[in-house]
Order: structure tokens, then sequence, then C-alpha cells
């Protein structure tokens, strides 16, 4: 009966290390997720700013040639 116990024991420890390591996967994936979510929601907002700029070039040139 002792190495039944010993055997259940052993495995709960296993699955509690395969739980640990997963919810530890999960978080690093979660940090993961973030940095690109920062990296292409900063080129997004560049984009953005570097659309408006040129919109602005363009009615400005488009202003300037008329005078």
């Amino acid at each position: 009966m002792g190495l039944l116990t010993t055997l259940k024991r052993g495995r709960k420890r296993t699955q509690d290390a395969m739980t640990a390591s997963w919810v530890l996967g999960l978080s690093v994936a979660a940090v993961i997720l973030s940095a690109v979510e920062l990296i292409f929601t900063s080129l997004l907002v560049i984009m953005a700013l570097a659309t408006l700029w040129f919109a602005g070039y363009v009615v400005y040139r488009l202003y300037s040639d008329n005078r």
C-alpha cells in the first residue's frame, strides 16, 4: 500500500509542476504579447502622424503654389 501512495504523490507533484510551468509559460507569453502589442501600436501611431503630416504638407503646397 505504501508504494501506491508514493506513486500517487509523485503523479500529483508532476501535475503540479506541469500546471506551474503552463501558468508561467502563459504569463511569459502575455509579456511577449504585450511587447509585440506595444511595438505595433507605436508603429501605428508613427504612421498616423506621418500621414497627418503628409496631408498637411500637401495642402500647404497646394495653397502656397496658388499665391
